[in-house]
């Protein structure tokens, strides 16, 4: 990757119009580009194209298309209540179920899945207007306070990234998207503490958190906000490439 970067031309901004800058190599660019957080396209693709690229000739290492159950269950580090939260694989996808405001967010996690650098790409679809789907991202497995959750809503029709000191940015805001009855892709990149998010296929989110170095686990999750007992979401066709085998 540090060859791809080595010829890529990035713009950056200065007290003089803007410039193209050679990057010298990936280190350089990383530290002097890449923090500490920007919605800015030209340099999310900076970032993430080239190792997108470069995982187009390789197998994912982790496939699931939910046509059995692979091993994800309960995350206990969240509030759960068994009995009205619940998980059930069917039609080909892990549907989520939740019985209301107070009965917590149920999360879900694989026993394979514990990783420092990769990708991961998931089909996720909100079931119901007042639903969420959630992905959690553990920036450290040992902490249950370090986290990101990625959270599609079905009323607002928009996606939030929360962190676990309680506040969020809105990452993804399209009204013509049809989120109750249209899956939304989303793809996380994470190499050497940098974080870059794609919904759809478009960049719209990169963050630095030196806590990635420490390893990563993934959860899939969802809840809502009425009483009523209802499926809130379901998740497809997940795909995991560990980075640290494929690039130096």
């Amino acid at each position: 990757i540090e060859e791809i970067a080595k010829s890529t031309e990035i713009k950056k901004e200065t007290s003089k119009p803007e410039t193209v800058k050679k990057i010298k190599d990936y280190k350089y660019f990383c530290e002097n580009t890449l923090k500490p957080s920007t919605s800015d396209e030209d340099i999310i693709k900076s970032f993430a194209e080239p190792i997108l690229k470069k995982i187009e000739n390789h197998n994912p290492d982790f496939i699931d298309d939910f046509s059995s159950n692979t091993g994800w269950d309960y995350d206990m580090r969240g509030r759960l209540n068994k009995r009205i939260n619940f998980r059930k694989i069917e039609d080909g996808k892990l549907k989520i179920y939740s019985g209301g405001p107070n009965n917590g967010l149920l999360t879900l996690t694989h026993p394979k899945i514990f990783i420092k650098n990769f990708v991961f790409k998931a089909d996720a679809k909100v079931e119901i207007i007042d639903g969420y789907a959630k992905i959690h991202f553990y920036t450290n497995i040992l902490a249950s306070d370090s986290y990101y959750i990625i959270e599609v809503k079905g009323r607002k029709n928009n996606i939030l990234l929360w962190t676990s000191k309680s506040s969020y940015v809105v990452i993804y805001n399209n009204p013509n998207k049809k989120i109750l009855e249209e899956s939304i892709n989303i793809t996380l990149i994470v190499y050497n503490n940098y974080i870059s998010i794609y919904i759809d296929n478009k960049p719209v989110w990169f963050h630095y958190n030196k806590e990635f170095e420490q390893g990563n686990k993934i959860g899939l999750g969802g809840n809502s906000q009425i009483v009523t007992y209802a499926h809130v979401a379901s998740f497809d066709n997940i795909k995991i490439w560990d980075l640290d085998k494929i690039l130096p």
